[in-house]
């Protein structure tokens, strides 16, 4: 049987329609509790890093769905596969066996919060040596302290949130809190503890990247295809000024 054009235009289309919406929905994990790069508001993932992949996913014609989870979990997920992709991650040895890594999302300055009046002398992670540390569950920061956690040598209590531990902060719980500076302080802004807490001048890192990731077991058609157009995007929307545009959405008043 001949077809008409009609009829064979009319089955293309079909067909195209069909592949379409068999696109696979890939999951992205991101922390729920990282202001302004991700967070939850009413009931929705937003933030610079979650517009940040939502704009490269648009350049792209990506389907995702961004999934707000506690920290740990995200990193639990990525790791055994549940979850396909996962941001913002620092790269670390350790990471890297389970995730590949593609193009930042933001760049992240971290420091030491303390409480004013109760501010110590800080150079080297030496001068952390019988301090209480506050940090977030799964969190690093630099290597030589990250080291010294995992070695024993300064004492740290975990909690889920940036709040909880400015709060301890603030109630002399603990001596100081390693976190992202930006966050803190859009955290600390407009709330009576702005101003009793102030960040130490020695900064733990200036200029660290934190990337979006892909599980290297999760099943995700042509992963390496995927991780190098994301990469190629994503560095794009920070040459191009979108993510500069991006960051004082949430950052200029």
């Amino acid at each position: 049987m001949r077809l008409r054009f009609p009829q064979f235009l009319a089955i293309a289309l079909a067909l195209i329609t069909g592949a379409a919406l068999a696109a696979p929905r890939l999951q992205v994990g991101t922390d729920e509790s990282l202001p302004p790069f991700s967070f939850v508001r009413d009931g929705q993932a937003v933030g610079i890093d979650v517009d940040m992949l939502r704009t490269a996913a648009t350049r792209l014609g990506l389907n995702l769905d961004i999934v707000p989870l506690p920290w740990k979990r995200v990193l639990a997920l990525t790791e055994n596969g549940e979850l396909p992709l996962a941001m913002p991650l620092f790269r670390t040895a350790q990471r890297e066996t389970f995730a590949k890594f593609t193009g930042p999302v933001h760049v992240s300055q971290s420091g030491l919060f303390v409480k004013k009046g109760r501010e110590f002398p800080f150079a080297s992670i030496d001068d952390l040596a019988g301090k209480r540390l506050g940090i977030n569950r799964g969190f690093v920061f630099q290597d030589d302290l990250d080291r010294a956690i995992r070695e024993g040598k300064i004492v740290t209590e975990e909690v889920g949130t940036i709040d909880q531990n400015l709060r301890k902060l603030l109630a002399e719980r603990i001596d100081a809190f390693a976190v992202n500076v930006v966050s803190a302080r859009y955290v600390l802004r407009g709330s009576p503890m702005e101003a009793q807490l102030t960040v130490l001048p020695h900064l733990l890192n200036n200029h660290r990247p934190a990337f979006l990731v892909i599980s290297r077991v999760a099943r995700i058609p042509e992963r390496d295809r995927l991780a190098a157009d994301l990469q190629s995007t994503l560095e794009e929307l920070h040459r191009d000024g979108t993510y500069q545009r991006i960051v004082e959405r949430y950052l200029v008043p």
